[in-house]
């Protein structure tokens, strides 16, 4: 396809060269003031009518396509990854320290505290340079690791798609809690398909997308941390609340056949 001027998705406006920054991936509609990604609109002869806007949330980016949805997370806005660093080099620090005392016993704890520092280090930098990319396809979900796919699963063997919660490290008098998000297939065991989330309010947006892309039913399980109720509960009270949740959701299939 020829390459024309692209033209605004919004209100139909001709771009010029002015309003595009192609090493960035931006366009600028001064007509509306809105932003779009470059690569979005590099055709203007094709139909553009399926691409909407984008939702950007602190490092969180849902582009509302009609035919491919495409969400993705860059994990160093969604992460406490400068903590595991510093705190790297701290028990790094005090590793090397500890090596410089002769005693077997310094030299064995220094070996731990390098381990520990080693394992930090490695924490922080993939938080700090890894991208999420989920594409959610028709019938396929598809889930990219910078540019690496490593989960792709048909739709209709999706049973639920749910968030964990856990201590992330603390500062202090603060807890900082991140969040994991799961697949549960009708077969095998749960997929663990983003990881590190410390806004749970990215974590259930992205949930919801899912579940609406895919006509999932949101069922609580026992596992899941759910803003309904506490995190992680036991499992007489999730398992209450997940078989009153059933129980409305058949009452409205009832009342729907009715009708």
């Amino acid at each position: 396809m020829k390459f024309e001027n692209p033209i605004c998705l919004n209100c139909k406006t001709p771009l010029i060269r002015e309003d595009i920054d192609m090493y960035n991936d931006i366009a600028i509609c001064k007509q509306c003031n809105t932003i779009f990604k470059f690569s979005n609109l590099l055709y203007s002869g094709q139909d553009n009518s399926h691409k909407n806007k984008i939702e950007v949330h602190d490092g969180f980016l849902y582009e509302d396509f009609k035919l491919i949805p495409s969400i993705k997370i860059e994990l160093k806005k969604m992460s406490n990854y400068k903590f595991q660093i510093l705190f790297a080099f701290i028990v790094g620090a005090f590793a090397i320290t500890l090596c410089i005392i002769p005693s077997f016993v310094a030299k064995l704890i220094a070996c731990l505290l390098v381990l520990l520092a080693t394992y930090l280090m490695k924490e922080g930098l993939y938080r700090m340079t890894t991208t999420y990319t989920i594409e959610l396809e028709k019938g396929t979900l598809s889930v990219f690791r910078n540019g690496d796919q490593i989960t792709k699963i048909q739709s209709d063997d999706i049973a639920q798609i749910f968030i964990k919660r856990r201590n992330g490290g603390s500062s202090g008098s603060t807890v900082y809690y991140e969040h994991d998000i799961y697949i549960r297939p009708k077969s095998g065991n749960d997929i663990k398909i983003i990881k590190h989330i410390l806004p749970s309010a990215v974590a259930f947006r992205i949930e919801r997308i899912i579940e609406e892309k895919y006509q999932i039913k949101d069922i609580i399980c026992k596992e899941e941390y759910h803003p309904k109720y506490s995190p992680q509960a036991g499992l007489e009270e999730s398992q209450k609340i997940a078989d009153f949740a059933a129980k409305l959701y058949e009452n409205k299939q009832s009342k729907s056949a009715k009708q």
